[in-house]
Order: C-alpha cells, then structure tokens, then sequence
C-alpha cells in the first residue's frame, strides 16, 4: 500500500515536472517566433520608407541566443559597456518603431539625413543593417527603463521606455550606412525575395553526407521554417540548394501548408 502509494506519488511529481519543462520550451519558442517575427516586419516596413533595395531576412540563431543571454541586465554598467562592442538592439516600444518608419517614409529622400541615426551610439544601427541575416535574444525576467537617445526627439515623442531584453545579430562584420543600398526593395538581392521585399535565406551545402543535409533540415524545421524547393548542383553531384521560409511568412503569400515533408 505505501510502496503503491510512494510510487503514484513520483510518476504524479514526473508528470507534472515534465508539463512543466514543456511549457517553458514552448513558451521559448514562442518567444523566439514572436520576436524574430516584430524584427522582420520592421526591417521590411523599414526598407519600403526608405526604398532599401538588399534588407536580408532575419532568421533565430540559438548560439547568438547563448551571447545575449551574457547580457542580462540593463543597470550592470559593465554588462551594458561590453555589449557597446557587439551588434545589439534593445528591444523597446513598438511605437519608437512605428514613428521612426513614419518619419522615414516622408523623408525617404534625404537619404544623408537618416544615415545619421545609424552610427553605432544610436537606436537602429544594427537592427536595420541590410547584411545582418541571423539573430538571438535574450528576454529579462523583469522590465527595465531606459531614456530615450535625445536626437531621437525629432521623430518621436517618447522619452522613456520599458525594454524586453536584448538581441545580437550576426555576422559580425564591421558594418557601415555604405552597406545600404537604394532601390525597389528586393532589387538588390542575390537571389530570391519575400513579397514585402526582404532578401530569402538560401542555404546550399556542399561535400556532406546525406545524413548531414537531413540533420540541417530537421534543425531549420524545429526553427519554424518550411521547405519550398530543392535544386541540385548540376555541376556538383554533392551539391544541393535548399529554399526555406518561416511560417510566420507563409501567410503573406496566400499559401497553405500540405504536410511536414522533413522527417523528425
């Protein structure tokens, strides 16, 4: 009776511990879907103010994820001086966001101008550099307050705003206004784009066992990110090019998923 007892009382506790680990995974992947969906939709609402013609699509990388994660607090002077020397982004408002796309879209001409906000003290030099393609955040377990940079006055009216966390993007080059390039958005990508004008990730592997290029898709697959076409190298009988789109993108081009086509 007691063993009995004993024994219901730990598979009781294992349940609840491993509902629970669920939920803080899933809730992960919430977070991580959510804020790499806000991050793209202002980098292409950015590019069609301002007509940038090669803004790449973000995707989640989880090992600039393991980097942010380093930067947990926002009061820690010497957190917050070591992050100065990385790609970062604070995530604040929307609406610092939203006034800065509205005060772009009606100076969209004066493109000397708005390079101005993107030297590196600024709000957006990293989140709205073209070359960047992958980030990671880290999401604080309490809300900080953080004033408003003061030149940012002359397109917004927020002074103070809560921030979520921070996020660091990659590659970590040495990035430049130069990078940006003026255009149709889309027109300046390598290869294909999405239909608000963001640059598509492609990903072609070269010398890997098939083994290999199943175990990057089922890692882009826990990502959110789904296969749409495949086209061998035909100069390279070890090559393929793999064409894949987050399903948080899937909707804007009216389509509708068939089936999960890469196996777990």
């Amino acid at each position: 009776m007691h063993v009995s007892l004993g024994l219901s009382t730990v598979v009781l506790l294992f349940c609840a511990q491993s509902a629970f680990s669920s939920r803080v995974v899933k809730r992960s992947e919430d977070l991580r879907q959510q804020v790499l969906g806000e991050l793209n939709e202002f980098r292409a609402k950015y590019a069609e103010a301002a007509q940038v013609s090669n803004m790449n699509e973000l995707s989640y990388d989880l090992e600039l994820e393991k980097e942010a994660s380093q930067y947990n607090s926002c009061h820690d002077e010497n957190i917050l001086n070591r992050l100065e020397n990385e790609p970062h982004y604070a995530l604040r408002k929307k609406q610092i966001e939203d006034d800065f796309i509205e005060y772009t879209a009606l100076h969209r001409n004066e493109t000397d101008e708005l390079k101005g906000y993107f030297r590196n003290e600024d709000l957006f030099s990293t989140v709205l550099q073209p070359n960047v393609k992958k980030v990671g955040c880290y999401h604080f377990n309490n809300l900080c307050v953080h004033n408003i940079w003061s030149p940012a006055a002359i397109f917004t009216d927020v002074k103070r705003s809560t921030v979520r966390g921070y996020c660091i993007f990659g590659p970590k080059h040495r990035f430049t206004p130069d990078d940006t390039f003026y255009g149709k958005p889309g027109s300046h990508c390598s290869g294909k784009h999405t239909r608000n004008g963001l640059c598509k990730i492609f990903i072609e592997l070269h010398g890997k066992e098939p083994i290999d290029h199943l175990n990057m898709l089922r890692m882009m697959s826990r990502y959110g990110f789904r296969l749409f076409n495949i086209e061998p190298n035909p100069y390279c009988r070890i090559c393929c090019e793999y064409s894949l789109i987050n399903e948080l993108c899937i909707g804007q081009f009216g389509a509708v998923p068939l089936g999960v086509t890469i196996p777990h």
